[in-house]
């Protein structure tokens, strides 16, 4: 069975604002005061190979359901390479999760569905 994932943040509007975390176009952001929480998304994963990349990015294991939350996230290791989430792309979610791990009021969580 192959499995998606994406890894979900609730936060500061201004801090998920910073990071290009999200879901809404700014027009529906208009009125949100700067330190409302709102939800966004870091990353979405569309495969099993993807996801288990996600997953060790992330520092979870992908099935553990009762331990996805994202505290501190693992560096991709070089050679991890894919189509979608590449080394760079890998690299880019990485430093976002570490970002966004750095404000005490965000929380992220990594949600598979498979």
């Amino acid at each position: 069975m192959g499995v998606h994932a994406d890894i979900i943040v609730i936060g500061p509007f201004i801090h998920l604002k910073k990071e290009g975390a999200l879901v809404y176009g700014p027009e529906r952001y208009k009125d949100v005061p700067e330190n409302a929480l709102v939800i966004g998304a870091v990353a979405v994963a569309a495969t099993s190979e993807e996801s288990r990349l996600l997953a060790r990015i992330s520092n979870v294991e992908p099935w553990d359901l009762g331990n996805h939350r994202v505290l501190h996230p693992s560096a991709p290791q070089a050679g991890e390479q894919h189509e979608a989430i590449g080394d760079d792309e890998a690299r880019v979610v990485y430093h976002r999760i570490r970002r966004l791990a750095g404000n005490p009021k965000t929380v992220m969580w990594f949600r598979p569905s498979g």
